[in-house]
């Protein structure tokens, strides 16, 4: 509350404790403070990296829930759809880099529990949904890259299914070259995954399990 009422805002949050397992990890905690614009907020809270999409450590103004409500058809990201259509209604947000919250790491969470293609299937629909809600001409090309790249994790979960939907990898594919086609482009690491899958889709998954083991390790 006390940096509403300094910075006059009617959004501000914070950065938090991860608590898992008993063990508490900071997330961020530089101690920053930062003031910013409308479009710089949402271009961090769609593709940054200094704070998530998540409600739970942020305070806002009654009013700006106005017609904005949760989906609830939404399994995951549902808080980045709702936070994109608060913070489009605002001039400034305020965020300090500093650990005034306590998020619980439960196993029993919709991000730990949710099935793989349910997962990708959410966020490529928060992903279409957020670029057609958006305003912001300077903020399109990022936001066509978050398709492009929700899309890729579509088709990779799709290969990871039991019985492999072909009809709807066909489709995929296509949107992701439709997408491409645009001038957007994948990182180089992206693209050896997209060819792997296009080329050797069962290769694909042996070699991309190998590497998720190792990473989960290290």
């Amino acid at each position: 509350m006390t940096l509403i009422k300094e910075h006059h805002v009617e959004i501000a949050h914070c950065s938090y404790n991860r608590i898992q397992n008993g063990h508490i990890r900071p997330v961020g905690n530089t101690g920053k403070l930062y003031v910013q614009t409308c479009r710089e907020a949402l271009q961090e809270l769609t593709c940054g990296s200094l704070f998530m999409g998540g409600c739970w450590n942020k305070l806002y103004a009654r009013r700006l829930f106005d017609g904005v409500r949760f989906d609830t058809g939404l399994k995951l990201s549902e808080d980045e759809l709702v936070n994109f259509q608060l913070f489009s209604q605002v001039d400034t947000i305020v965020y300090w880099d500093v650990c005034k919250y306590n998020y619980l790491d439960s196993v029993t969470s919709a991000c730990r529990n949710t099935h793989m293609l349910r997962k990708a299937q959410d966020h490529l629909e928060v992903a279409n949904r957020i670029y057609q809600y958006n305003t912001i001409p300077e903020l399109e090309p990022m936001l066509r890259r978050k398709q492009l790249h929700s899309q890729l994790e579509y088709y990779k979960a799709l290969l990871y299914e039991k019985n492999v939907d072909k009809v709807a990898l066909q489709k995929t594919s296509r949107r992701i070259d439709d997408l491409r086609g645009t001038g957007l482009e994948f990182s180089r690491k992206q693209k050896w995954m997209y060819r792997v899958m296009r080329i050797c889709p069962w290769g694909f998954r042996i070699l991309y399990g190998i590497y998720d083991s190792i990473r989960v390790i290290a």
